[in-house]
């Protein structure tokens, strides 16, 4: 029988046959019409159809309740097929190609539902008992698009990503990625008008605007992708990366995504970041804690060693990539830090050439600063850097201090002045990759940090007997200067395999040294009933640290276990000097005292961790053992500490998600709070005649159990909320006490129980074209227990900061605006409460040169000009009150401008040495 294709016709039948025990492969009826006769063909496929038997519903009355957001066709018939016994037959090459596909959430019936979903595909459907048959419609008319992605030195771009956009119904049809040679191919069945979007990491989004008529196959000539720092007039700029995404162990703020990027300093995107909060007086806290680590690109840097809010309010917020905030770390990081991490990432996925920016900015408080970056790609050497310097001549300050015995000394003590404070840092980091082959990369990283600080006060004391008569007074004049020095060096070694991607080894080695000198003095004036000498104080300390560490990831087909091993060895000195000098001779009193002490500190770290990922759920478990040894010799005072303790550390996080980018996650792990050196040092510290401080060597580490339940949506821009609770039985806290001398002496001490419990909310949302509201904020309530000189102590209350942002943006002008507000509660201590603080600012910003310029103006705190800080300690035998005012009102420019251009990319390390067990 001759058949003539031009004649065939398929109209067949398509089953799936089971239950038979002699056919355990796919059989395929297919029925033919060929001149009026019927032939039947049986074949045997395997691996190329899908199909599952059922009976019974008819696909136009039973209803099913589904929806999709950006998801695949295969995914919308599998919510479909559990919902009913209705099974879908269909050849799995066809269907796996369409995606991106939104469907609102309702009742429908399943024809209904079907429809909504092959409405522009070439699919047809229909149902054959408890079947039902996908069909591609062979009569439809098909158009092939194709194109290829380039760089603008004709370099392919492979993994970009491709969209075809239906304009009549401003909808996707199709997405896909272009092949490792940058090439690109799109079906479709429809005449009309379309857009063709295009976009990848580190370029600039374009469209091109196609039209299917007549012609068959559209060849596009190859689309050219410029690098971010160039804007080509005539391009369309396509929809950025989630604000904030949800991963199983840490939250990622994209710091690429939100529009105020070229505005902001690093410090006030800050405010923004989930679970962060700035308090008034700029420091830094995660979660309503200071103790937690901050890296930078995964590592510990020089750059951020000595006053992080410092470095970041001169670091301009585009530099950045993103923030990671990891609140349940996993095992393969350092147990130290109760809070948990930020993980700052600079190191952008960048190309050939170089892009490099140039910043300034200065502030009517006299702080001004100078930046600039440089990111460079030249063959297999790749250079990425940030460096800065900043300079700050404060105005005068001003505080009074009070202290009123309540117990067995009735006096009165008060002091009051005012200090000027001038400060000048030099900072920088620099990051250099070598890429020896495909598996083969080597990087080295380097930092530093150097500051001067000097300071001036006038000081005015009295004391007072019950009668308020003055039985002392006298006037301090006091000068202190300090200068802090940070270096670092390491090396990377990452070695890949050549059949896992994501199979790595590597070794690791870091050096970090810093250096601290401080040297002040005191000379007292209008003495009345003082007889102590004047004094003088010098103090040289440093610290020396090695890191070996080696780590090795072992991906599977849904687990990746991680496994590794990590030294720290630290070697921290001081010398400190306290010499007396005759009142208003200089000459130097012979009994001088010298405090000095050595502490060798050394960590050995152990870890194996598991990620088991399923479609819906993760789980992250892992283990981490650490052994400490601590050698200190405090040579001054004849005390000795040698103490070596392990801990076990545990950490385990479940995530579940959901429809319409949901998710829940729940995890705990245990943290350790090791006390640090000027903790520990026992040495009396008397600089200030009314207040001494001194540490305590029987301190001892601190375990803390922290619990976190978050939940997260991204469908329409952004909500995070998480509670948690975290609790320590023996936390170290500062105490204080009244001596019948009438001074104060401050220590430490492992003093009882502390429970936190907080809530944290954090949104993002665009109101309308170019008007987003973003809200930061967190409230917790905190119980503290304990003794304090022999003496039971307790304090509770509630503690939380908000931020409340709202920007707009007038695209035709590249013109922002932006308000902010914020507040911050007052701080609670186991003796004591500050007061409550907030913060408010407006800034504009203008972009001129295809956005290469960028010049921005603020006003931060306008209704303040100064801001009064006041602390209070209150315990059975004392009361004492802190007060400071400070200049607080300032106004802000800054300017900023990016140039060059990058071809190709540069590979980073994906491990390397992250020592965030030290805190600073």
């Amino acid at each position: 029988m001759n058949i003539s294709a031009k004649k065939q016709k398929l109209v067949g039948l398509s089953a799936f046959l089971t239950g038979n025990k002699l056919l355990n492969s796919l059989l395929i009826c297919q029925l033919m019409r060929v001149s009026g006769i019927v032939i039947i063909l049986l074949s045997t496929t395997v691996g190329v159809l899908h199909a599952n038997s059922s009976k019974g519903q008819d696909m136009a009355t039973e209803k099913v309740t589904i929806g999709l957001q950006y998801e695949s066709l295969t995914t919308g018939l599998e919510k479909i097929e559990q919902q009913t016994s209705l099974r879908f037959f269909y050849r799995k090459a066809d269907v796996k190609v369409i995606k991106s596909l939104s469907l609102p959430v309702r009742v429908r019936t399943v024809q209904e539902t079907l429809n909504e979903l092959l409405r522009n595909t070439f699919f047809s459907f229909r149902q054959i008992d408890g079947n039902i048959l996908l069909e591609k419609n062979n009569l439809q008319t098909e158009y092939l698009i194709n194109g290829r992605v380039v760089s603008i030195n004709q370099h392919s771009i492979p993994y970009a990503t491709v969209s075809l956009i239906q304009v009549d119904i401003n909808k996707s049809i199709q997405t896909i990625q272009t092949d490792t040679s940058g090439n690109f191919k799109f079906t479709a069945n429809k005449k009309g008008d379309y857009l063709v979007k295009i976009s990848a990491m580190g370029m600039d989004s374009l469209s091109v605007a196609i039209t299917l008529s007549d012609a068959k196959v559209i060849q596009l000539p190859d689309i050219v992708l410029t690098s971010s720092s160039t804007i080509l007039r005539d391009v369309v700029v396509t929809a950025s990366k989630p604000l904030i995404k949800q991963e199983i162990d840490r939250l990622t703020y994209n710091v690429q995504s939100d529009p105020e990027k070229d505005i902001l300093s690093a410090l006030e995107l800050l405010r923004k970041v989930p679970l962060v909060s700035i308090t008034g007086d700029d420091k830094i806290e995660v979660k309503g804690n200071s103790n937690f680590r901050i890296l930078i690109n995964g590592r510990p840097s020089s750059l951020i060693a000595n006053n992080p809010s410092d470095v970041f309010r001169s670091m301009p917020a585009n530099t950045i990539q993103s923030i990671e905030v990891i609140t349940n770390p996993p095992s393969k990081y350092d147990a130290e830090g109760i809070a948990g991490i930020i993980n700052i990432i600079t190191n952008k996925k960048i190309e050939q050439g170089y892009n490099a920016s140039v910043g300034a900015y200065y502030n009517t408080l006299n702080q001004r600063g100078l930046n600039s970056s440089l990111t460079l790609k030249t063959n297999k050497i790749g250079i990425n850097g940030f460096f800065g310097s900043n300079w700050q001549d404060n105005p005068a300050s001003t505080f009074k201090n009070s202290q009123l015995g309540t117990s067995f000394i009735n006096t009165l003590s008060t002091e009051q002045g005012q200090m000027i404070n001038s400060r000048n840092a030099l900072y920088g980091n620099v990051e250099i990759s070598y890429e020896i082959d495909s598996l083969n990369l080597i990087t080295g990283t380097m930092g530093l940090n150097n500051s001067k600080n000097n300071q001036k006060s006038d000081q005015f004391f009295n004391l007072m007997n019950s009668q308020s008569i003055i039985e002392q007074s006298y006037h301090i004049d006091y000068s202190g200067k300090d200068n802090r020095k940070g270096n670092d060096f390491g090396i990377n070694y990452q070695l890949g395999f050549p059949n896992k991607k994501d199979q790595l080894l590597t070794a690791s080695y870091k050096y970090n040294e810093s250096d601290y000198t401080e040297n002040n003095t005191n000379i007292a004036t209008q003495r009345f009933n003082y007889p102590n000498n004047d004094r003088g104080q010098f103090n040289n300390s440093g610290a020396k640290e090695q890191t070996i560490q080696l780590d090795y990831v072992h991906p599977l087909k849904s687990l990746n276990i991680e496994g590794g091993a990590k030294a720290i060895l630290r070697d921290n000195y001081s010398d400190f000097t306290y010499k007396s000098f005759v009142p208003g001779s200089g000459d130097e009193v012979s009994n001088n005292t010298v405090n000095s002490f050595k502490y060798l500190n050394n960590i050995y770290g152990f870890y194996n961790t598991y990620h088991l990922k399923f479609k819906k759920w993760g789980i992250k478990a892992g283990v981490r053992l650490e052994v400490t040894t601590i050698n200190a010799d405090f040579i001054t005072v004849g005390s000795k500490v040698d103490r070596t303790y392990s801990n076990l550390i545990p950490t385990i996080v479940f995530q579940r998600i959901f429809e319409n980018q949901n998710n829940l996650t729940l995890g705990y792990t245990q943290r350790i709070q090791r006390p640090g050196i000027m903790q520990l040092n026992p040495f009396e510290n008397k600089s200030n005649t009314l207040y001494w401080e001194a540490g305590n060597p029987d301190l001892l580490p601190v375990l803390n159990h922290n619990f976190e339940l978050t939940y997260s949506n991204f469908k329409k821009g952004s909500l995070n909320i998480s509670v948690n609770y975290l609790f320590a039985n023996n936390s170290v806290q500062q105490v204080a006490a009244l001596g019948k001398d009438s001074v104060t002496r401050y220590t430490y001490q492992n003093i009882g129980k502390n429970d936190d419990l907080g809530f944290n909310l954090n949104f993002s949302y665009t109101i309308a074209k170019g008007f987003t509201v973003n809200a930061n904020g967190r409230i917790s309530y905190l119980w503290l227990t304990g003794t304090s000189n022999g003496q039971f102590a307790s304090n509770q209350g509630f503690k939380g900061n908000t931020n409340v942002s709202f920007s707009h943006f007038l695209e035709k002008y590249n013109f922002r605006t932006s308000l902010d507000f914020g507040t911050n509660s007052p701080e609670i201590y186991l003796q004591g409460k500050s007061r409550s603080s907030y913060n408010s600012s407006l800034s504009l910003n203008k972009q001129f040169f295809n956005k290469s310029l960028s010049i921005s103006a603020s006003v931060s705190n306008p209704f303040e000009k100064y801001r009064n800080w006041y602390t209070r300690f209150t315990t059975p035998d004392f009361t004492s009150d802190y007060n400071s005012r400070n200049n607080f009102r300032r106004f802000n420019f800054s300017v900023n401008y990016k140039f060059g251009g990058l071809k190709s990319t540069i590979k980073k390390n994906k491990r390397g040495i992250n020592n965030d067990d030290y805190l600073k």
